[in-house]
C-alpha cells in the first residue's frame, strides 16, 4: 500500500480502511499487521498482512489442546525476515525456505519483508519424481535423494525429474522478486537480490549451483553469523 505520508500514527489509522476497501472482508473479521518499507515526508510504502480472526481462533484452540501457550503468532513467510538482523542479510535478499511439502519465499528490502508466498513444490516433489523415474517406493526414493547426487556430478547423469522440480522453484523465485520489485516501485530488486537458502531440502547436493544457473543470481546457503 502507498500513502502520501509516512507518519506511523496516521498510517495505523489509514491502513485498515484501505484494506477494507480492497478486500471482501469487514474490519471486524480480520487482524492486520504491517511494516513500513519506504518512508519520507511525502510518501510511505507499506507491506500489510491480514488474517481472518476465525482462522486465528481455530489455531489457538489447536495449540491449547496440545498444551502450548503461544506468546507470539507469526505470519508464514514473513517470519523468515527475522533472520535478517541475526545473519546480517543486508540489501536485497530472497530467502527461500526449501521444505518437504512446500517452498516459501520471502523478499527482503534492507532487512524488511516486502513480499512472501508459498508454493506446494519442494523436497517431496523431488522424491516423487525419483520414484516415478526408477519405479521405487517413496521411502526408497527418499533414501536415494538423500544419498546420491541427483543433480549431476563428475560424469554422473542428473535426474531429469529432480532437475525439473528445481527449475520450477527457480522460476517461482524470479517471479517473486519481480512481483516485489513491481510492488515496491523503486530499485532493481530482481537484478540485485541474493538468494539465501534455508530448510532441509536446501541441503540437497548442488541445488545451490543449479538455482544460481537458472536464476542468474548469486545463491548461498544460510551461514552462521560471524559472532556465533
Amino acid at each position: 500500500l502507498e500513502f502520501p505520508f509516512s507518519d506511523k500514527r496516521r498510517l495505523a489509522q489509514a491502513i485498515p480502511f484501505e484494506i477494507e476497501g480492497e478486500t471482501p472482508f469487514d474490519l471486524e473479521q480480520i487482524f492486520i499487521d504491517w511494516n513500513l518499507l519506504v518512508g519520507d515526508r511525502i510518501r510511505g510504502v507499506v507491506a500489510a498482512t491480514l488474517v481472518k480472526r476465525d482462522h486465528v481462533a481455530r489455531f489457538l484452540e489447536q495449540l491449547e489442546e496440545t498444551g502450548c501457550d503461544p506468546q507470539v503468532l507469526e505470519a508464514e513467510g514473513l517470519v523468515l525476515a527475522n533472520l535478517a538482523p541475526v545473519f546480517g542479510l543486508e540489501g536485497s535478499h530472497l530467502i527461500i525456505d526449501l521444505g518437504h511439502e512446500k517452498t516459501t519465499f520471502c523478499a527482503l528490502l534492507n532487512g524488511r519483508p516486502a513480499l512472501a508466498r508459498s508454493i506446494p513444490v519442494a523436497g517431496r516433489a523431488i522424491t516423487e519424481a525419483i520414484a516415478a523415474e526408477r519405479g521405487l517406493s517413496l521411502a526408497e526414493a527418499e533414501q536415494v535423494k538423500c544419498e546420491t547426487r541427483l543433480l549431476g556430478h563428475a560424469g554422473t547423469p542428473a535426474s531429469p525429474g529432480a532437475v525439473a522440480v528445481v527449475e520450477r522453484i527457480a522460476r517461482e523465485a524470479l517471479r517473486t522478486l519481480e512481483a516485489a520489485e513491481a510492488r515496491h516501485g523503486e530499485g532493481p530488486i530482481a537484478r540485485e537480490a541474493t538468494l539465501t537458502l534455508v530448510g532441509g531440502s536446501a541441503r540437497l547436493d548442488r541445488i545451490d549451483e543449479l538455482l544460481a544457473r537458472r536464476t542468474g543470481r548469486p545463491v548461498e546457503r544460510l551461514r552462521m553469523p560471524a559472532d556465533s
